[in-house]
């Protein structure tokens, strides 16, 4: 079987009917006019001089667009955090303002700070008092851990909108992890696997997003201890979920990291005819099968430096056999190479695939 010419699965497309589509489109004029409205309510003239330089003036289409979704709305609906009956900010400003700044690149609190003195950003939100970086924080410090994980419904909430301005299609969802090193004892961080700062203390997050839109889909935040597939098939049923209450998107594939290379995993996206590709880490059984594939002269080539082969075989564990593809690259011969002795060395990737 070859990954480039995969069979056609019933899952691949969403059809939606007459009455769908005509409600879309309603959907789609109506946030194109109201976006026209907002972006030219929000237009302001362009001066060149000392007192007006800002780093916000291309930031009113994105206020424009935030407007229109009413994206305030969406916060209040999921996230209420109380305050003081004398506050100068309220809750969703100050978290209006952390959104602004992020999509601003000010990824730092420090550098947040940059926004109280931008006369172009306080010309575009309309007004001349803006938070102090220290009392988003001080917000930030007041959330509980149910009001943390609302926010993934602010962003389903968001996705949901988003989606329904394209048209309907399958995607493929691209899962990973990633580890976060620590400064300092933060709260339920651990010692783990850190390739970069070995011996800090760490977080696991598992991430999925929707391959070519970038739009994220699910994020799980974990101590430093937990491994990749540890906690894996909650996380990777959620996403699911996610994407499938979605009206115009429907899961065709997704990509694995190593980390999730099991066979449970396979498992489970086989029962929903759901194309999976993972890369496979390079253990011995692995070893045994390139060395066969060599012995065999299996290898196609691709160009000068590559060659690629595919075989199906079970693994020692696993209840049935499943498709690898082998991609082995021509290397320098003082590098490194998987196996000793060889005449010439080649690095190798593993893929497991349906």
């Amino acid at each position: 079987m070859s990954i480039l010419a995969p069979p056609a699965l019933e899952n691949q497309e969403r059809v939606l009917n007459q009455e769908e589509r005509r409600k879309l489109d309603r959907f789609r004029k109506k946030i194109k006019k109201k976006l026209n409205r907002a972006a030219r309510n929000n237009d302001i003239e362009v001066f060149f001089d000392n007192d007006t330089v800002s780093s916000s003036a291309t930031f009113t289409l994105l206020e424009a667009f935030k407007k229109v979704i009413e994206l305030k709305s969406i916060i209040c609906k999921h996230v209420c955090i109380k305050s003081h009956h004398n506050i100068l900010y309220t809750y969703e400003e100050l978290l209006d303002q952390l959104i602004d700044a992020l999509l601003m690149g000010h990824s730092r609190f420090y550098h947040m700070q940059q926004l109280k003195n931008d006369p172009g950003y306080k010309k575009i939100k309309g007004t001349g008092k803006i938070a102090d970086e220290s009392t988003i924080r001080t917000l930030l410090g007041k959330m509980t851990e149910e009001q943390v994980q609302n926010w993934m419904k602010i962003n389903h909430d968001l996705l949901r909108i988003l989606t329904k301005l394209l048209p309907p299609r399958s995607i493929w969802i691209d899962l990973d992890d990633t580890v976060i090193t620590t400064h300092g004892q933060q709260e339920n961080s651990a010692v783990g696997y850190n390739p970069r700062y070995r011996g800090r203390s760490s977080y696991k997050a598992k991430v999925g997003f929707i391959s070519g839109l970038d739009l994220l889909v699910n994020i799980g935040l974990y101590h430093g201890k937990t491994g990749s597939n540890s906690e894996f098939a909650p996380f990777l049923e959620k996403t699911l979920q996610t994407v499938n209450s979605l009206e115009t998107l429907v899961v065709e594939g997704v990509r694995l990291d190593k980390g999730f290379f099991d066979q449970k995993t396979f498992a489970r996206l086989e029962e929903d005819n759901i194309f999976y590709v993972c890369k496979v880490p390079l253990r011995e059984n692995i070893k045994k099968i390139i060395s066969h594939i060599g012995e065999t002269e299996g290898w196609t080539p691709i160009s000068s430096n590559y060659h690629s082969a595919e075989i199906t075989v079970p693994l020692p564990s696993w209840e049935k056999e499943r498709p690898f593809v082998v991609i082995r690259e021509k290397i320098k011969a003082n590098e490194d190479s998987l196996f000793a002795g060889e005449a010439i060395s080649f690095r190798y990737e593993v893929i497991v695939t349906n």
